[in-house]
């Protein structure tokens, strides 16, 4: 650094980035340093990759072959600066981890009492008090507890309505229900899935630090590795299964993420059944149908909002590669007092933000609204040098 002194590397690793050109590039042995706030790039590092760069007219190009992958722009510390930017934003990251570790919080919710898809009712969970670790086991009636006496197992069962002398099993049951409530809802899942939900919020829980023991993870207290999260997956994400019916046929077919097997990096496939007696019932919508005259009033009042908005937009070309928001209007009808206050009929404007999509284009959004700070820094500069605002 400038002053030489030197800083801790906490990590190296690889980023996704987007550059000029749209297309993302990944970028490998990437140091991670605290105390850096700026992203730099080394001109050495790429020059040993056979990176070629060239700078002309306050333009930085690197290029690889005839391919030009990165542009930088000089600015006036005489510094080149890169046109690019994360190919995630930081809150899109903070999600998609949030969704693989099964949503923590700390919301409480008693258990689901719907059968499972394996007619199981019941979860049984076993705690080891050293590293943490749960596994949990699904019955189908309490009944099949007796393994514990046909085993020589001796069962110490607590005071009714006590749930403080067994704190660590109640405390997990109810972590687990937690991230099975989310998990389900935010899959939009049946509740007959609360198992499969289940199994998986326990294996997250085993690799999620825990402040019981020192912040680290309970696979890592007990086997002794550290937890590995490159294989974590959102809860129901699409997947794809090898199958091998021909040569003709498709290689795999499209299936649900229901959560990890344990011992192998595979996961078990849930038997056929039928679409004609699983079926979802048929959502009834409501009518949209209006009376002629509700239809003028409605008309006047779309012809007024036009006209008030005139001359604050301008019409422009589509761009190549660019997709336009459609937009619809949304009317609404206010009933007044009979006799004393007429129906108000209002109509918006709206654009159907639905139809962008994740990972595409969902975070691109433009509001030409200005900020209240904005204008008043644009009055003051305007009075501070005695301008004319048109």
């Amino acid at each position: 650094m400038r002053n030489n002194a030197s800083c801790k590397i906490v990590g190296v690793g690889i980023i996704k980035v987007k550059m000029f050109d749209g297309v993302v590039r990944t970028l490998s042995d990437v140091r991670h340093v605290l105390e850096v706030k700026r992203k730099l790039i080394s001109l050495s590092t790429l020059d040993s990759k056979e990176y070629r760069y060239t700078a002309e007219s306050g333009v930085l190009k690197i290029s690889k072959g005839f391919l030009v992958v990165m542009k930088g722009q000089r600015n006036t510390a005489k510094l080149y600066v890169f046109v690019a930017s994360s190919s995630l934003s930081d809150d899109d990251i903070t999600k998609l981890w949030h969704m693989r570790l099964g949503h923590m919080s700390e919301n409480g919710m008693g258990p689901s009492r719907v059968p499972s898809r394996g007619e199981a009712n019941y979860m049984l969970t076993f705690i080891n008090d050293f590293s943490r670790k749960v596994w949990a086991f699904f019955l189908k009636q309490k009944s099949d507890l007796v393994l514990c006496k046909s085993a020589g197992i001796v069962r110490r069962l607590t005071v009714r309505h006590t749930p403080q002398q067994n704190s660590i099993a109640e405390r997990m049951n109810r972590t687990i229900m937690e991230k099975v409530r989310c998990m389900l809802s935010n899959a939009n899942l049946p509740k007959s899935f609360w198992a499969e939900a289940a199994s998986t919020a326990c294996f997250l829980i085993n690799r999620s630090p825990s402040v019981a023991i020192e912040k680290k993870t309970p696979q890592e207290v007990w086997s002794g590795n550290p937890a590995n999260y490159s294989d974590l997956k959102i809860f129901e994400c699409p997947t794809y299964a090898h199958i091998d019916n021909g040569k003709l046929e498709p290689r795999s077919i499209k299936c649900v993420f229901l959560g990890y097997k344990a011992g192998i990096k595979g996961v078990a496939s849930s038997p056929q059944y039928s679409i004609a007696k699983n079926k979802t019932r048929r959502e009834i919508k409501p009518l949209k149908k209006y009376a002629e005259a509700d239809l003028v009033a409605y008309a006047l009042n779309v012809a007024e909002d036009i006209d008030a908005n005139r001359e604050t937009w301008d019409l422009v070309k589509l761009l190549k590669g660019k997709k336009v928001v459609r937009c619809k209007w949304i009317f609404k009808k206010k009933e007044g007092t009979p006799g004393v206050e007429e129906p108000r009929y209002k109509a918006r404007l709206v654009t159907k933000d639905y139809s962008q999509i994740p990972g595409v284009d969902f975070t691109d959004a433009f509001s030409p609204v200005v900020k209240h700070s904005s204008i008043r820094a644009l009055l003051g500069i305007v009075a501070m040098h005695d301008l004319e605002l048109e």
